[in-house]
């Protein structure tokens, strides 16, 4: 009803002009009157960005740096990640991202590939949808829709809740280490291990 309204207002506002021109035939009156509209448009009908989609750029941005921190350090991907929509739109890092994990383990044995064909990013895609499934991330092909199209935040909400869903993982995987040299019993009683004489 608001953008009705505001395009109402635009239209009073901006007819008295487009009816000033006086075209030598109809198809060039109907031309220029488009070409007068696509000028005023942009000019009267910006809005500066509402407090609600200030607030949700600023996570973005925030989850953003985070993510980027993330698999830069810790993931340590063969290539950096410039933008997460364009990057995840195959599948290809997704995939890359859980086989570091230990979580996708054809992908060391070439099933992936990393073109923006649509077959390509279809294979990709049904390769990976058991994997989330099992770590407990909803997908379907609804949401691998919206990662094709790039649409924003896809990618970046579905690389947050990997990580999330990958963290209890990598602490378990700590946790089977072997223990250092000197048994457990010693590292409990905060003893050193002596090493035995040599015979002289």
């Amino acid at each position: 009803a608001a953008a009705a309204a505001a395009f109402a207002a635009l239209r009073r506002r901006a007819w008295p002009l487009l009816g000033a021109v006086a075209p030598k035939s109809r198809a060039r009156g109907a031309a220029q009157r488009v070409r007068l509209a696509a000028q005023l448009l942009p000019a009267t009908s910006r809005r500066p960005p509402s407090p609600t989609q200030r607030e949700q750029d600023s996570v973005s941005g925030g989850m953003a740096d985070l993510l980027r921190t993330w698999l830069v350090d810790e993931v340590q991907l063969s290539r950096d990640v410039v933008s997460f929509e364009k990057e995840c739109a195959n599948g290809y890092l997704i995939a890359e991202v859980l086989a570091k994990h230990n979580q996708q383990p054809d992908f060391a044995e070439g099933a992936f590939r990393d073109d923006d064909r649509a077959d390509t990013q279809i294979s990709n895609f049904i390769k990976i949808e058991p994997t989330l499934v099992r770590l407990g991330i909803r997908f379907d092909a609804r949401r691998a829709r919206l990662l094709m199209s790039k649409q924003r935040n896809a990618a970046l909400t579905l690389l947050y809740e990997i990580k999330t869903a990958v963290a209890p993982l990598n602490k378990v995987a700590v946790s089977l280490r072997p223990p250092p040299s000197g048994g457990i019993k010693a590292a409990r009683l905060g003893l050193r291990s002596r090493a035995a004489p040599h015979d002289k």
